[in-house]
């Protein structure tokens, strides 16, 4: 009676294991499909920063919630199969299989042990996807706060040649409280109080989407402030990205580069957000 009992326990404990796999599937899913959705609305929308922003996100989290849940759905079919053989058993002579029903139990507590790090995983990922979309949204309102003549638009910015770019850089240097010391073609060395630094301005006219900061000029922006005796440089770009290269490349390098690339040089120039909030110690 005693064996009977623990075995109809066990099952239950098997199936109840089923039931909470499902559940967690099924709140991925809902997940996955919110964020499908969040994803392909932005998709087509005017390529502004906003927008451009959210779809990333938004595509980040459908990546990371796809490979939730088809981790989930082999863990319930496990779980289900187990719970079956497990019943299955009810009524038999249950030292035949002691063997293979002692790894079902070894099995279901790796599953159970699973699940626990699938809920971690899937809260981590909300919170960090509800933390993006809070700064979205303060975007959003730095884009709707700034006045029409805050400052020159980046669709302008791209359509300058790389000398108009620099002398727009300087301008807007000097507006944030920086002396220009000295400048030549794409640097430009600055002060504020007493430290001085480098600013290396790179420029793409008419950028494609995907054009990138390539690692010759990390490594001519580095060579410029290395010259001139600073430990750090800052890149001031009106492209998007940078080149896996060079993002490798300026890792535990010095001097250091900072970099304010196209969303951020929209905030500080045209929208008139401070460059001390987008850089650190410069």
């Amino acid at each position: 009676m005693l064996r009977a009992f623990l075995w109809v326990s066990e099952v239950r404990i098997a199936v109840g294991l089923a039931r909470e796999w499902r559940s967690f599937l099924e709140q991925v899913t809902r997940e996955r499909t919110e964020a499908e959705h969040r994803r392909d609305s932005n998709a087509y929308r005017s390529p502004d920063q906003v927008t451009e922003v959210t779809w990333q996100v938004a595509r980040k989290l459908v990546k990371h919630l796809g490979a939730e849940e088809f981790e989930a759905q082999h863990a319930l079919a496990e779980c289900e199969a187990a719970a079956g053989v497990f019943g299955s058993q009810l009524g038999k002579d249950l030292r035949l299989q002691e063997e293979r029903l002692s790894d079902l139990r070894a099995a279901l507590s790796g599953l159970r042990s699973q699940l626990s790090g699938a809920k971690k995983r899937l809260d981590s990922l909300l919170e960090k996807d509800r933390k993006r979309l809070r700064q979205i949204a303060e975007i959003e309102m730095l884009k709707r706060q700034a006045s029409t003549d805050a400052g020159t638009s980046l669709h302008q910015l791209d359509q300058m040649t790389q000398q108009d770019f620099e002398q727009a850089v300087r301008e807007a240097t000097q507006r944030s409280g920086f002396e220009v010391v000295h400048y030549e073609p794409r640097m430009i060395e600055v002060k504020r109080g007493g430290s001085k630094g480098i600013i290396f301005c790179e420029h793409g006219r008419h950028p494609t989407r995907d054009e990138y900061t390539s690692i010759e000029q990390i490594v001519t922006a580095q060579r410029l402030a290395s010259e001139r005796g600073h430990s750090s440089v800052l890149v001031i770009t009106n492209l998007r990205f940078v080149s896996h290269p060079a993002h490798r490349f300026m890792q535990g390098r010095h001097p250091k580069v900072q970099l304010v690339q196209r969303f951020e040089l929209q905030r500080w120039i045209e929208w008139g957000v401070p460059l001390d909030s987008l850089v650190k110690h410069f």
